[in-house]
């Protein structure tokens, strides 16, 4: 509908959307175990282009991640959907919007990447909702950042699980780490 609606007002922008779109549908087709997390930060562009043009300057994003990190093997599909959760979770619940962050650092011999928003925040059910070892109820948390939880404590074990930071009405701090020498 975004792009229909720009094709008579902005012809330009919607042949951008058309191939932010296109590379986006590409990589959720993306069978590999493990991508570059260079892939993974252009799928979350990709999907942060088709929101901004819908939703303008209320969102806002900062992606931050070294050089050193880009290669570092990341299993697909994993940051995304967090980043995902902080746009229509957290800063489209506010009126003026906000920002999400997504930081990717080495430490050590682990990759940690962090999604961060200053958006409405949640609340202590709702996070625990998420880490949880099984839905309790769907409709509190969503399965987007439980799925992720999930996939991650199957490839690298607890210690590897989500750590969500959120107070309600201060935006919400996701962070995880990804073994470098560990396979999946």
């Amino acid at each position: 509908n975004t792009v229909a609606s720009f094709c008579r007002t902005a012809p330009g922008q919607a042949r951008e959307l058309i191939l932010d779109l296109a590379k986006y549908l590409r990589r959720n087709l993306d069978s590999r175990d493990l991508i570059p997390l260079v892939d993974e930060l252009e799928q979350i562009r990709s999907y942060l282009a088709i929101e901004q043009a819908r939703f303008g300057d209320r969102i806002r994003a900062d992606i931050v991640a070294g050089a050193d990190v880009e290669s570092c093997p990341v299993p697909p599909l994993l940051i995304q959907p967090l980043v995902e959760n902080s746009v229509r979770h957290g800063i489209l619940n506010r009126p003026e919007g906000g920002l999400v962050r997504v930081g990717a650092v080495r430490e050590g011999e682990c990759l940690r990447v962090t999604v961060e928003d200053d958006g409405v925040g949640m609340d202590d059910a709702i996070r625990d909702d998420i880490l949880g070892p099984a839905p309790v109820d769907c409709s509190i948390g969503g399965i987007g950042a439980r799925n992720c939880n999930q996939r991650l404590v199957q490839l690298y074990g607890l210690d590897y699980a989500l750590v969500i930071v959120s107070r309600p009405e201060q935006g919400t701090r996701i962070s995880f780490r990804i073994p470098l020498s560990a396979p999946a």
